[in-house]
């Protein structure tokens, strides 16, 4: 799976990486890096443009880092399917993630 995914519907999902400084955040010393820890996802603006809103996967690792934070539950990564939908707070745009394809909702 590559870093960027085209969802359809003009959706793409860019995974982000958490991979702290370990020297200036001591704190998180014994906890591992995270390759997918979260995601953008880019799609239209009703207003025109783009917008984007983000999801955080849970993981332990994020439970420890953001433990009051909304997780998303990845189902399954390749095709992705995320659970539960997924809606962006600044425009209204509101869908799921199955099977690697955006599902309006």
């Amino acid at each position: 799976m590559s870093d960027t995914l085209d969802l359809g519907n003009g959706h793409t999902l860019q995974f982000l990486g958490w991979h702290p400084d370990r020297e200036l955040n001591p704190q998180v010393a014994g906890v591992p890096d995270v390759d997918r820890y979260a995601a953008v996802i880019e799609h239209p603006a009703p207003s025109g443009g783009t917008c984007a809103g983000g999801v955080t996967f849970d993981s332990d690792v994020a439970r420890f880092v953001e433990p009051h934070k909304q997780m998303w539950t990845v189902d399954s990564w390749e095709p992705l399917t995320l659970s539960p939908s997924v809606l962006c707070l600044r425009c209204g745009d509101h869908g799921f993630v199955r099977d690697g394809r955006w599902v309006v909702a």
